[in-house]
């Protein structure tokens, strides 16, 4: 459930009463103005010019804050980045909504299927332009599968079932329906057997979680012998029957110790592997034909043994979404205090994108090169309102900030009217004017 909260301006002015007795100010309410978004809005600091006119300035998560005559019209965030050559340089489509998952087939490559926190969209240029589908669940998507046989079948996992259209997207059928309303996290296709898929939800218990069927989503089998609240899984590219886990024992949203598992047997049994601080994100996990991947709160580890034994990479910032190019894994991708890649199997990396964003999701397309998709989530912006005096007009009001957290801590007005804001931000991306004395944001010593 998402929490609202609207700012409150509220103006007062003092009434003085006289009398040869007393002589008592009391305040007097002058006019009271809500406004805000569906996100969370946080006022820090208002002032006022010598008009009577407000200033409010806070923070804002909303993508529908109230703007007028706005420096920066849109929350500072990119739902979607697309390279095209390996990491080396960035599309940002328009997208109008958080994106949380990508896919696409080697035999329709310009066809790609996108997931967002409110349904899905479609492209059928390889990503420059995206429509939405409006049969398709309202639903937030957290995983998609298109079919390696089959282009027009595509799996969703939701926040609220899975679905399956045979069409390209044209219609969508629920296919697991004999459960409950549990929120499907992650959604993974078998690298032979298209049609076996295993899928794992947030049922908000200590149970297994882990389901798999074998005929396409009409049927699906409790692994029962699965790992508690299991969150992220990857198959083994090599070996159909080898997947990995990573799991937290009190679920997706109540962390708990956390670990890496293995099947070699398609999930009928499971090994422990490793205890680590595994972050809690659907993308944790990659595997190769070669090594295997998980992101931790201490940066990327990787295994070249299957999961026997285990190296920190270079990688050592907080790492929560990994990918390896299926067609060549030498390069592997992962988020980690911006954008990291390696072209090397996992061996070296580097600095592919130096933008911190909420990242919910890194996703490859087989193609020559392949394509490298990156969702995100809005973070944080500032935002800078006026208000008349009488407070029945919004005179002008702007996001202010970069794609990852800002925040305000106070606004003041000269003579002139002119706004004067202060506060601090960890956005790289932050808007920046021409001659800034300071053009880049230094190493932060404190991550969120």
């Amino acid at each position: 459930m998402t929490n609202h909260a609207r700012i409150v301006l509220i103006a007062t002015f003092v009434c003085a009463h006289a009398s040869a007795a007393v002589n008592t100010q009391r305040p007097s309410l002058r006019f009271e103005k809500s406004f805000g978004g569906t996100g969370v809005d946080v006022a820090t600091a208002v002032a006022v010019d010598r008009a009577g006119n407000s200033y409010v300035t806070g923070t804002t998560t909303s993508l529908d804050f109230p703007v007028v005559n706005a420096l920066q019209p849109r929350i500072g965030s990119t739902p979607l980045r697309i390279s095209n050559d390996q990491g080396t340089t960035w599309i940002s489509p328009a997208v109008p909504d958080p994106v949380y998952a990508v896919a696409g087939s080697t035999k329709q490559p310009n066809i790609l299927f996108g997931g967002t926190t409110k349904g899905m969209i479609k492209s059928s240029d390889g990503g420059k332009t995206w429509v939405g589908l409006p049969n398709a669940p309202k639903r937030q998507v957290n995983a998609l599968v298109v079919d390696s046989l089959n282009p027009d079948t595509v799996y969703a996992a939701t926040n609220s079932g899975t679905y399956k259209t045979l069409n390209g997207g044209t219609s969508w059928l629920r296919i697991d329906g004999q459960f409950q309303d549990n929120e499907v996290l992650v959604l993974v296709s078998n690298p032979v057997r298209p049609a076996t898929l295993s899928r794992a939800s947030d049922t908000g218990a200590q149970t297994p979680s882990v389901y798999r069927t074998t005929d396409g989503g009409a049927t699906w089998v409790l692994l029962v012998n699965s790992p508690l609240a299991t969150f992220s899984i990857a198959y083994d590219p090599s070996n159909a029957d080898v997947l990995y886990a990573a799991a937290a024992e009190y679920g997706f949203h109540g962390g708990g110790p956390r670990a890496i598992y293995k099947t070699t047997d398609a999930g009928e049994t499971w090994t422990k592997l490793i205890d680590t601080p595994v972050t809690v994100s659907t993308f944790t996990l990659a595997a190769s034909s070669s090594a295997v991947f998980v992101g931790t709160e201490s940066g990327v580890l990787m295994s070249r043994d299957a999961g026997k034994t285990w190296v920190q990479t270079s990688v050592t910032d907080a790492a929560d979404n990994i990918v390896v190019d299926p067609n060549n894994p030498q390069f592997v991708y992962a988020t980690a205090d911006g954008f990291r890649r390696s072209t090397d199997g996992g061996t070296t990396w580097s600095t592919s994108l130096a933008v911190r964003q909420l990242v919910q999701c890194l996703a490859i397309v087989p193609g020559n090169p392949s394509a490298v998709f990156v969702g995100a989530a809005p973070g944080q912006n500032i935002f800078v309102s006026k208000w008349s005096a009488d407070g029945k007009q919004m005179l002008y009001s702007t996001y202010l900030g970069g794609g990852y957290f800002d925040i305000a801590t106070a606004i003041a007005v000269d003579s002139q009217g002119n706004a004067y804001v202060t506060g601090y931000t960890y956005s790289q991306d932050f808007p920046i004017t021409p001659g800034a004395l300071q053009k880049r944001i230094p190493a932060p010593s404190t991550r969120f």
